[in-house]
Parts: structure tokens; sequence; C-alpha cells
């Protein structure tokens, strides 16, 4: 049967609404029978928790040979995980002991290449990334018995009833765990200067695996119970001991947000073992910034927008060309083109006590503005380079106007609100 069939069926193992077998029983029956169907419900399972790790540690692009070395491994491992439960926290732990690995051979490659740094894949900043791979490894480097209810409650988001089912524990005894789990991490993290308040905000939801990465793993697997396996991926398999550098700046800004929860009582025997990180000085904090280089305010971690190009705008019209003219709240009038988010300096229309409750507005085509007061209303046409430019071609007596409306052509204003004098019913002559 190929790798397609497989994922197939283990795919549709998961519509039903019975949990099925724990991952150990799956494994079980790969190890007795090589019941190649179980171990594809094992990769669909716990696919997207070893992804997201690889992914940490890694970067998009270079992740997938170490998300097929962890499977690799785990099935070369299958004939001594005979524990029950689940295997997400064995998982994660190879998962990311493996992408280390590669991390430190492809660093080794690029420094004979004279290249400084592997190059992020993804538009995360560099420094969140190492933040990503220090609450991994850390998830990792704790007991089995903590590190299970934070796989499967906290990345994975299962619920209490769900999870223990899959550890092979009671409601009671996998919440009991995760609680002591949590305190656990927290003391680790507190080394990097890192908070336990908002996990998923830095962690992220685990990423869904392709269909094309999971039939790749399938067939790896395979070729390797004929023990035929590439050099590049038999390399992989001979880990090293876990590794946490400490965080510089970032460190510092996440404690406001901090972190994650944990763990749970291994029912997986024989995980990889992992040693304690090492601990390095901490780097010089610098101030963080958003997305666009602009510095944050103090106590701030992240800035959702920018404070570039802001303007207040009331109104709107496209002149031909496609610039769009805006009026703000204090007839502000500015200009925006298409090729850049900044806009043309603001030009002030003259007009004395202002009511801001009488929103100004363009007309259609960008030509005409009008504004008001509680006793009149104004209209003039769009300045080109200064307040001066900012003619009148319109005055009209309206006592306490609220809304009022230009028509397409420029050539009608509708005002609400108030009473206007008979004298001005009617055309505008603009």
């Amino acid at each position: 049967m190929n790798a397609a069939s497989l994922l197939h069926i283990a795919f549709e193992i998961d519509q039903h609404t019975d949990p099925g077998p724990s991952d150990t029983e799956l494994l079980r029956q790969y190890a007795t029978s090589r019941d190649e169907t179980a171990f594809a419900e094992l990769v669909r399972r716990n696919g997207p928790v070893v992804l997201r790790a690889c992914r940490h540690i890694l970067g998009e692009a270079s992740a997938d040979d170490a998300f097929q070395a962890t499977f690799l491994l785990l099935s070369r491992s299958a004939p001594r995980l005979t524990k029950p439960g689940s295997l997400a926290g064995w998982l994660h732990a190879a998962a990311v002991r493996i992408a280390q690995k590669a991390r430190r051979g492809e660093n080794r490659r690029r420094q004979r290449e004279k290249a400084q740094s592997i190059a992020p894949t993804s538009p995360d900043d560099l420094s969140w990334r190492e933040v990503r791979e220090v609450l991994d490894a850390e998830i990792a480097a704790l007991p089995e018995s903590y590190r299970v209810p934070i796989i499967l409650c906290c990345v994975q988001e299962l619920s209490y009833e769900a999870a223990a089912h899959l550890a092979g524990w009671t409601v009671g005894a996998l919440r009991g765990r995760l609680e002591r789990g949590k305190e656990k991490l927290r003391k680790r993290l507190a080394r990097h200067g890192l908070s336990l308040a908002a996990p998923l905000l830095v962690l992220g939801s685990p990423p869904p695996v392709s269909a094309a990465l999971c039939g790749a793993t399938l067939a790896l697997v395979q070729s390797g119970m004929n023990g035929k396996v590439p050099a590049a991926f038999a390399g992989l398999l001979q880990t090293g001991r876990l590794r946490v550098a400490l965080l510089g700046p970032v460190a510092v800004a996440l404690t406001a947000i901090g972190a994650i929860l944990a763990a749970s009582s291994g029912p997986i025997a024989d995980s990889p073992k992992t040693d304690p990180p090492k601990i390095a000085k901490p780097a010089e904090s610098k101030r963080p910034t958003d997305f666009f280089g602009d510095p944050l305010p103090d106590g701030a971690v992240m800035r959702l927008g920018t404070i570039r190009s802001r303007a207040g705008i009331q109104s709107f019209g496209f002149l031909p060309d496609g610039t769009v003219v805006t009026v703000g709240p204090n007839l502000d009038v500015r200009t925006w083109r298409s090729t850049s988010d900044l806009s043309s300096e603001a030009i002030f229309l003259p007009l004395t006590k202002q009511d801001p409750y009488v929103y100004p507005q363009v007309s259609a085509d960008g030509r005409f503005i009008a504004g008001g007061t509680q006793a009149k209303v104004v209209v003039w046409k769009r300045p080109t380079s200064a307040a001066k430019d900012a003619k009148p071609v319109a005055e009209f007596d309206f006592q306490h106007s609220s809304k009022m409306a230009l028509s397409p052509d420029g050539n009608y204003l509708a005002v609400t609100g108030g009473r206007p004098r008979a004298k001005d019913n009617g055309r505008i002559a603009l």
C-alpha cells in the first residue's frame, strides 16, 4: 500500500467520534506486525507538534528533514516504547534535539562558506525565533511526566478529557500534573528573564502538516525498514545534548507576556534524555521596535499597526488620476497617492469657530470640500499648495447644521439639522 493510501486511511480514522487506540497501542501494532496504517495515524496525530518544534528552531524551509527524521527515529525506537499513553512528549523532545543537531550542522557549513548566520526563512524577527526555541527546549527538558500535559493541553489545545484519554490517566491526575508542570516551567523560564503568562502568543498553534510531507515521511519510514536510509537522515538520528542559549533583548521585553503551560507524567518509557539547558550571559538589552522599526513605548512588547501616516479622515474623494483626497475633523485636507503610504502635508481650511459636530465632506470627484459652524456652511474648492489657495465658492447661513453631503457631480449640497433661510434653498452655483 502506498503512502498516499495510508494517509487517507489515517484521516478517515480521525472522522469517527471514538478516540481510538492510544499512541503506544498504535506503535505496538506497528512494532509487532509492521502495521503501516497504524504508523500513518501516528504521523497524522502528532505531526503538527513535531513540525512546529522543527520550524521554531530551523525555520520553515529547513524543517521538513528534521520532521521526517523524528518519525524515522520513532519507528526505530518502537520496540522499547512500551508504556501506555501518549507519544506527544517523546516526539516533541526528539524533534527539538534533531532540529538542534540539524542547525548546528548547517551553521558549520555556512561558517566554512564564510557566511555569518542562517537567514530566517519566515517574516519572524530572529529574536522571536530564539524565544520560541528556548520555550521548546525548556519544555523538552522537563520530565516526561510534566511534558505530556503541556503538549496535549497547551500546544495541541485538547480538552482535559481528550488529553487524559490519550495519556491514559484520569482527568484529575492530568490536571494535577499540568499545574505542577506549569510551576516547574515557570521557574525554568525565569532564568531567561521570561514569565509564564501568554503562551500561544509566542509559541503559536501547531501548523498543519501537508499531505506531501506526510507521504514523504511514511515513504522514508518504509525504506528504513529495509535498511535504506539516506546519509543525511542517518546523521540526524545521532543526536547530542539538548542546548538552550539565554536570550538577549527579547527576554526583557517578554517579561510582560511570558509563556506557556507545562506538563505531565510521561506515560511513555525511554524518551530521549535531556540535560538542563546551559545559561549564557544575557546580552545588553535594546529597546524593542515594531515591524517598521519604530520604537515601542516603555513596557510594550508589540504594536498592532503603525504610528506612521496617521491622519483623521471624515470623508474622501478621488481625483481622475486615482489620487485620494481626504478631509479630517479639523478641516485638514490631504492627498494620498497609490505609490506611497505617506500623505501630502495637511492644508487647513480657514473657518472660524468650526463646529466639531458638523462633519466636513469631500465631493466624490475630489474637487470640493464642505464644512460648517453653528451658524453657516461653507464650500471650498480643493486647495492645491497652501491654505491661502483655499477659496470659498459658496457660503450659506444655516443654524445648527449637523450632517451634510455633496452630490457626485459636486453641484448640490444636502444639509440636515436646523432651519435654513429660504433664499439659501436650491442649486449651488459651483
